[in-house]
């Protein structure tokens, strides 16, 4: 499989699941709900549609590195978050707990490569 065809059974996939959870948020209440994918560098890609003026909120997930990782790596939902000319919500991935001895450990081992 090219790396054409495989991004678009990607973004097939994507576009499924963003669209089912508009459904959700629509059926929650929420008025309006814009689906966008953007392509190129992540961070910058969100923090410019920010201030293109059509957004009201940024909701953007988080890849689950825990508190200690982001803090030592960033992050691309962090860093557009703090650039972001309007709200951004963070949604972090589901977890059953976090073992926070674990998330130190590897946000040490990360901080020295």
């Amino acid at each position: 499989m090219d790396d054409r065809v495989r991004m678009e059974e990607f973004n097939r996939i994507d576009r499924g699941r963003l669209k089912r959870l508009r459904d959700d948020l629509i059926e929650r209440g929420v008025e309006r709900v814009d689906i966008e994918i953007l392509f190129g560098a992540p961070a910058k890609e969100l923090v410019d549609f920010s201030r293109r003026g059509e957004a009201t909120m940024l909701v953007v997930g988080t890849q689950g590195r825990g508190f200690f990782g982001q803090l030592v790596l960033g992050g691309v939902a962090h860093q557009a978050a703090r650039q972001s000319s309007v709200p951004t919500l963070l949604v972090p991935p589901k977890i059953e707990a976090i073992d926070v001895h674990k998330e130190l450990a590897a946000a040490t081992a990360n901080a020295g490569r």
